[in-house]
């Protein structure tokens, strides 16, 4: 039981880290593209 507890925490944490970094890429290449400008 705790180790499936564990692992669905690792699961969900590897999740949200993967949306930050999604966001965080959109949101340097919309800098980038305002510093073209």
């Amino acid at each position: 039981m705790n180790q499936n507890f564990m692992q669905k925490g690792i699961l969900e944490c590897r999740q949200a880290l993967e949306r930050i970094l999604k966001s965080v890429k959109r949101f340097s290449e919309k800098m980038r593209v305002k510093t073209k400008d």
